[in-house]
């Protein structure tokens, strides 16, 4: 017995159900609201792996990038009894822009919709789900969609502050659990290898961590830093509290202006320095070093927290290559809290400093100490000259409120010869320890960039982002070198811009253009020195840079544009980077020091096709030989075309062979060093 009467269809069903029994009344789907239906409903659908330290082309891709590619992908809006409202199946033809770019969707003629859902789904079952509602009136509601959302986890997005130009394959980045469990390593992730010329660098490089827990979790950030031997130690640790919604953003770590000291265990070092404010480029780097005379009868101690000695070096200091300061090394060391490190000559304390060595090793820890009296806090960081001259540059520390200045570098004389890029070094004194300020570069008082930087304790000395001066423009500005990254032989470098028209598009995180410029091309032979400047940008947290040559897309970048009302964001980008296929790169080591003159690099795909081949490059230039690890770059390669034979030949002898898989995405496939024998070939004089 039923509870109302049944409808002409519901009888119908009954009527055909089979057996002898009652069936179970399957009622008709309520009739449609009533009202307008004039609404749209619109987004994109992306992927978003998780990717490795600069290795940011991969950060937002097609879902039709995935090997193998989703089948049956489609976004289906649901209403809140989980009927189908609205369908649509997704093909490769939705993608805006090749492999690189989101597939777009778009509903139109919807009527109310309350707590209804939106879900992405292909052939392996639900890839992602969001809230969606919306009256039936005109206008739109976006809604994007990731695949693999569902599936992975949650994901933690984040960035390392470089203060030098610091390779984004020498860092990393760990999460680690409350306990110290490693949750996540980018390590494990596509990256930018040692060598590539597709790693570019900058002052802050991203990185994507996913598969993390969807809930409150307290978890550490922990940056790892490249030493010259090649271990990794940390060198940053940033705690914070990861979204139970799921997508979470980690405070930023910062790397060392040097590369970490090679020591064993435990090492703490850091930075011995001859006290005294200067203004940017206003000393050279071969003019920080601390001078003999006070280095003669110097000495370094750790004292426990009892006061007795622990440990003494008396030399060994060296002048750092990056920042042009002494610095001294102290390795092999014990746990130790609550230990002061003290720089002596003869019986003078000259300073002291507290340091707290950990548990963890290997770890390094840094203590600064300094030929000085009194305590005054110091910042130490790298302008960045611009490809126009500024006069009275100087940096200073203001209040982030109110805009008061804290304290300031002396004013530099105006940087006529300064080469576009040139490291200008500057000390700024009297800076309020511990404390946040706005740290700007300024041009008489003309802000050209600043970043809100928190300042060291007192007693050590605070290592400051690059502050950059623009190429162009004021206020907030996007900007970087364009170069050359097609293919090229060993040794050889790639064919120059050539004369084609290039055009960097700068668009939010909804695909909407904020700004464009073409780039200006050097001139010269070699047209090295292209680059682009956008000016005047609003703040953008997740915004992409592309290099389009016409409608083809050479290359782009994941970038931020910070908030501070002067900021400078820099991104290189390379031509030919992306429309030039999958590359494969990597460098040859002849073993005797012989010259590769002659030597070619074939790359063969599974059935032993001839993929690229580096005798066919035209247009990549220089000698051969030069270098005692020549690199090699080929492109053209198929992005599906899976796992990948390289061979290195001299005539038709083979040398060495190696395999190695094409990555999803626009990454690069990176090639283990191949070592190789060249028959009847020269030394390098």
């Amino acid at each position: 017995m039923y509870d109302r009467a049944l409808t002409p269809t519901e009888l119908g069903r009954l009527a055909a159900a089979p057996g002898p029994g009652a069936p179970d009344l399957v009622p008709d789907p309520p009739p449609p609201a009533s009202g307008p239906r004039d609404h749209a409903l619109l987004g994109t659908v992306t992927y978003e792996p998780g990717f490795g330290v600069g290795n940011d082309r991969d950060s937002v891709l097609s879902p039709f990038a995935v090997r193998p590619a989703p089948r049956g992908l489609t976004v289906t809006l649901l209403d809140a009894a989980g009927a189908v409202v609205a369908s649509r199946a997704l093909a490769r033809s939705d993608t805006a822009a090749a492999l690189y770019s989101s597939v777009l969707y778009r509903f139109d003629g919807l009527g109310a919709c309350s707590g209804c859902a939106l879900v992405l789904r292909d052939a392996a079952g639900i890839q992602d789900r969001v809230a969606v509602g919306f009256d039936g009136e005109a206008g739109q509601t976006d809604a994007d969609l990731v695949y693999g959302r569902a599936r992975t986890g949650g994901i933690v997005s984040g960035g390392v502050l470089a203060p030098n130009p610091i390779r984004a394959g020498s860092l990393r980045v760990i999460l680690r659990g409350s306990a110290g469990s490693v949750l996540a390593d980018t390590a494990k992730l596509p990256g930018c290898e040692r060598g590539g010329s597709g790693c570019r660098t900058a002052s802050r490089y991203g990185y994507r961590l996913t598969g993390l827990p969807r809930a409150a979790v307290p978890v550490v950030a922990e940056l790892d830093q490249q030493t010259p031997k090649g271990r990794f130690v940390a060198v940053d640790t940033a705690p914070f509290t990861l979204e139970a919604a799921g997508a979470t953003t980690a405070p930023d770590l910062t790397a060392l202006a040097d590369p970490p000291p090679d020591g064993k265990g435990r090492v703490v070092h850091g930075q011995l320095n001859v006290v005294a404010p200067f203004a940017p480029g206003a000393h050279a780097r071969s003019e920080l070093d601390a001078p003999d005379r006070l280095l003669r009868d110097a000495r370094v101690e750790l004292h426990a927290a009892d006061g007795a000695l622990v440990k003494r070096i008396t030399g060994g200091y060296r002048d750092s290559r990056a920042s042009g300061f002494t610095s001294y090394m102290m390795a092999g060391l014990d746990p130790c809290h609550g230990c002061r490190m003290q720089l002596r000559r003869g019986s003078d304390l000259v300073d002291s400093v507290p340091v707290t060595v950990p548990a963890r090793t290997p770890s390094v820890t840094r203590a600064d100490l300094d030929f000085r009296d009194g305590k005054p806090a110091f910042i130490d960081g790298v302008v960045q000259a611009g490809a126009r001259s500024e006069p009275a540059l100087s940096v200073a520390a203001l209040d982030p409120l109110t805009g008061a200045v804290l304290a300031s570098t002396p004013q530099a004389s105006q940087c006529a010869g300064c080469v576009a890029g040139a490291a200008l070094p500057y000390r700024l004194g009297g800076a309020p320890a511990g404390r946040t300020v706005l740290l700007a570069l300024r041009s008489r008082s003309k802000i050209l960039d600043s970043r809100v930087v928190e300042l060291s304790p007192e007693g050590l000395v605070t290592q400051a982002p690059v502050l950059v001066v623009p190429r162009a423009g004021s206020a907030r500005v996007l900007q970087g070198a364009v170069y050359s990254a097609g293919p090229f032989g060993p040794g050889l470098s790639p064919a120059d811009l050539g004369k084609a028209k290039l055009t960097v598009v700068l668009r939010g995180d909804n695909g909407a253009e904020l700004g464009r410029a073409d780039v200006a091309q050097a001139k010269g032979a070699s047209r090295a020195g292209a680059g682009y400047a956008l000016s005047g940008l609003p703040p953008c947290a997740e915004c992409t840079v592309e290099l389009r040559s016409g409608t083809t897309l050479e290359d782009r970048a994941a970038v931020t544009i910070r908030p501070e009302t002067a900021a400078v964001a820099v991104a290189d980008l390379g031509a030919r980077a992306i429309s030039g296929g999958a590359y494969v790169q990597g460098a040859l080591v002849p073993r005797r020091g012989e010259r590769v003159a002659g030597v070619t690099v074939q790359v063969h795909g599974p059935e032993g096709k001839l993929l690229a081949d580096s005798a066919q490059i035209r247009g990549d230039s220089a000698r051969p030989g030069t270098v005692a690890r020549p690199l090699y770059r080929l492109g053209g390669i198929p992005r599906d075309a899976g796992t990948v034979t390289v061979v290195v030949l001299a005539g038709r002898a083979k040398l060495a062979s190696t395999r190695v898989t094409i990555p999803v995405g626009a990454g690069d496939a990176h090639v283990p060093d191949l070592q190789i024998d060249v028959p009847n070939a020269g030394r390098r004089g």
